[in-house]
C-alpha cells in the first residue's frame, strides 16, 4: 500500500512526527509482502519548512498513492486557519485531495488537517471530527459535514483525527494507520 503524506508550509511538528512514526510503526509490524505499506513525504511544492522551521525532504512521486494523508496544519485558532487555508499552497493541496479522490485515492487528515478536506468537499455528508476547540468555527464553515468532535478517529469515504492537548499515544497513531491499511485490504483492523 503506497501512502503518500502530503506537507504544506508551516505543518505542525509534531503532527507531522506522529503521522510518519504511526505509518512507520504500522510497516515494522506487518509481516513481509507485496501490500507492504511504503511511504513517501509529498508536497504541492518542492521547498517545505514545519512551523519550527525545519526542512521536510520531499520526494516526487512516481506513482499514484492509495492513501492520501495529511497531518496538521500549523495554524490553530479559527482566524488563522481561514487565512492559511486561503493561501496558494493550501488551494493547490485542495485541488490535489480533489484530483486524488477523482482517482479513486483514499484520504485522511489529523486534526487541523480536517479543514483541508472539508475545504475540498471530501467531507460533505459525511461524519468527521476536528481538534475539540475548533468544533464551532468548524461546523459554521462547514455545515454540510457531520461534525462529532467526541471521535477520536472516524473513518469513511474519509478519515479524519481529531487533536488532542495531551500526548497522542503510539496505539492511537497506529489505529490511524491501521484504519487505512483496512481501506486497501478490506481487513478489519484489530487494534
Amino acid at each position: 500500500m503506497r501512502v503518500h503524506v502530503l506537507v504544506l508550509d508551516g505543518a505542525f511538528d509534531t503532527g507531522l512526527a506522529a503521522t510518519l512514526d504511526a505509518l512507520g510503526t504500522a510497516r515494522d509490524l506487518e509481516a513481509p509482502g507485496p501490500n507492504r505499506i511504503e511511504v513517501a513525504v509529498v508536497g504541492v511544492r518542492q521547498r517545505v519548512r514545519t512551523g519550527w522551521g525545519l526542512q521536510v525532504p520531499i520526494v516526487r512521486a512516481t506513482r499514484a498513492p492509495d492513501v492520501l494523508c495529511l497531518p496538521a496544519l500549523g495554524a490553530k485558532q479559527p482566524d488563522a486557519l481561514a487565512a492559511r487555508l486561503a493561501e496558494p499552497d493550501a488551494r493547490d493541496a485542495v485541488a490535489a485531495i480533489r484530483a486524488a479522490r477523482a482517482a479513486g485515492v483514499r484520504v485522511a487528515a489529523a486534526c487541523t488537517a480536517t479543514w483541508l478536506l472539508a475545504e475540498a468537499g471530501a467531507l460533505d455528508g459525511a461524519p468527521a471530527t476536528t481538534s475539540w476547540w475548533l468544533a464551532p468555527a468548524f461546523r459554521k464553515r462547514y455545515p454540510a459535514v457531520r461534525l462529532d468532535p467526541a471521535a477520536m478517529v472516524v473513518a469513511g469515504e474519509a478519515a479524519s483525527r481529531r487533536g488532542r492537548r495531551s500526548r497522542t499515544s503510539t496505539s492511537r497513531c497506529t489505529s490511524s494507520a491501521c484504519t487505512a491499511r483496512r481501506w486497501h485490504t478490506g481487513r478489519r483492523s484489530t487494534s
